[in-house]
């Protein structure tokens, strides 16, 4: 079973085809491969973005365009068409685009691929299709379509094997940094100094009986606080706890 990315499901898409693809990717090869779904980049003013992205240690990067639903080609115009709807470009040259534009951010913003000659290819999936009869010569070895997902790796390992082959390999070393590129983790913090802060509005109402036992925490290192419910003690004990992540914040 693959690593997918996300783990959890196919990245948010309105096409079906990718939803529909996400569990086939994930079942059918085995777990050296890494598949990310839906990922994008920012490279010189220039957002890349490729439907799904495979990626191995030892065979290399391949890029992924979905095409879904009933496709038709015009060989005499090179106008391709998905559900009666012309597309902007050949599905082969946006894939070849995408992955050209993928090597070349690498390349240029990591050390680690820069002095790397790893391969890479891209394809075109119709998961709609069975068989394509005369296929567009620029696609020949760069075509999955619905049968052959039953033995989509072989079919992946295939498109990868063709020549040209470069030296060097990923290796866990690659997988680790695609991943930190593309899917990086995002953290969100909140610092506890700041969080208090923000109960100010509540520190600040305090009884004068409150304020009377806040002067004494602030005196003594420990000091008992007996109340009911909703008397307030969370709150004071708040207001301690602010003042000695201050004295400590001086102290530094």
């Amino acid at each position: 079973m693959a690593k997918m990315y996300p783990g959890n499901g196919p990245a948010i898409t309105q096409s079906n085809a990718e939803k529909l693809l996400y569990p086939i990717f994930r079942d059918k090869l085995d777990n050296s491969y890494h598949v990310y779904h839906s990922r994008w980049w920012q490279f010189k003013y220039r957002t890349g973005e490729t439907d799904f992205l495979i990626v191995h240690p030892i065979q290399g990067i391949l890029v992924v365009e979905v095409k879904g639903g009933r496709i038709e080609y015009d060989n005499f115009s090179d106008a391709w068409y998905t559900n009666g709807k012309r597309l902007n470009k050949s599905p082969y040259v946006q894939a070849e685009d995408t992955c050209k534009q993928l090597v070349r951010f690498l390349k240029d913003r990591f050390d680690f691929f820069k002095s790397r000659n790893f391969t890479y290819k891209f394809c075109v999936l119709f998961p709609d299709i069975d068989e394509i009869i005369d296929p567009p010569v620029h696609g020949e070895d760069k075509t999955i379509t619905g049968k052959d997902l039953e033995n989509l790796q072989s079919n992946i390992e295939i498109i990868l094997a063709s020549t040209p082959q470069c030296k060097n390999k990923l290796g866990k070393e690659g997988l680790e940094r695609i991943y930190e590129i593309i899917a990086p983790e995002t953290q969100f913090k909140i610092y506890d100094i700041n969080a208090i802060t923000r109960n100010d509005s509540l520190i600040n109402r305090f009884t004068d009986e409150q304020l009377i036992i806040l002067e004494e925490l602030m005196d003594f290192p420990q000091v008992v606080v007996l109340g009911c419910a909703g008397s307030g003690k969370t709150q004071l004990a708040l207001a301690k706890t602010k003042e000695l992540i201050r004295q400590k914040n001086k102290s530094n």
